[in-house]
């Protein structure tokens, strides 16, 4: 399946329907991967960053414990620990929300239902992605049966780095059901590995990575 620059869409393959048709059978969900590499380095920098602007404090003739990172890192209040949420499962649902009736490829889902959850710099790369090249045999498949999806999707798993004031890192389970115009139906279940910043007083995603479960 094709995908705009530095976004990897692709929906893992699910198992072929029987002849009779009929729903499919899940994956089970196995441990969580960890985030890539690159979002814990950038996890890194940012606590440095927001260490190294708090100047030191004077000195005094008492002892003083050092502050420490927890305090010197900015956390987000609990209120935007659900807007975080929210912008990363309505990110996913959109993104994932194929209608291959409309759609010629998984690129065209994304520039018509999820550009307004996505940061300028992303929505620009998904608007601009051409491909030459024609989307893989799944995708032809669903085309073939005219499905869409309807799309579940959860926040699942800690393992990521800590928020901070500006960034926001989630995982969210996802469960894509293809509808055929047919009768056909078809179940894939993925987790997406959102980042999401804080632009404008929005968090808006700033790299999306889906892998299968």
């Amino acid at each position: 399946m094709d995908r705009p620059p530095l976004v990897d869409a692709r929906i893992p393959r699910a198992d072929r329907p029987s002849p009779r048709g009929g729903r499919l059978r899940l994956p089970r969900l196995g441990i969580l991967p960890r985030y890539p590499m690159s979002y814990l380095a950038i996890a890194a920098a940012l606590s440095l960053t927001a260490c190294s602007s708090h100047p030191a404090a004077p000195q005094s003739s008492s002892t003083t414990a050092a502050p420490s990172l927890a305090t010197a890192l900015p956390s987000p209040s609990p209120s935007s620990t659900s807007l975080v949420d929210t912008a990363a499962l309505s990110a996913t649902r959109a993104w994932l929300s194929y209608d291959t009736v409309i759609d010629q490829r998984p690129n065209d889902t994304a520039k018509r239902s999820a550009l307004a959850w996505l940061s300028p710099t992303l929505a620009r790369q998904v608007t601009a992605y051409t491909s030459a090249t024609s989307p893989d045999a799944q995708w032809q498949e669903w085309r073939r049966h005219q499905a869409h999806a309807t799309v579940t999707a959860e926040i699942g798993g800690d393992e990521h780095p800590p928020d901070t004031s500006q960034d926001a890192w989630r995982q969210v389970h996802a469960t894509v059901t293809l509808h055929g115009r047919d009768g056909w139906i078809s179940t894939v279940q993925v987790i997406d590995f959102v980042h999401l910043r804080l632009i404008a007083g929005r968090w808006l995603v700033a790299d999306l990575t889906t892998a299968p479960t």
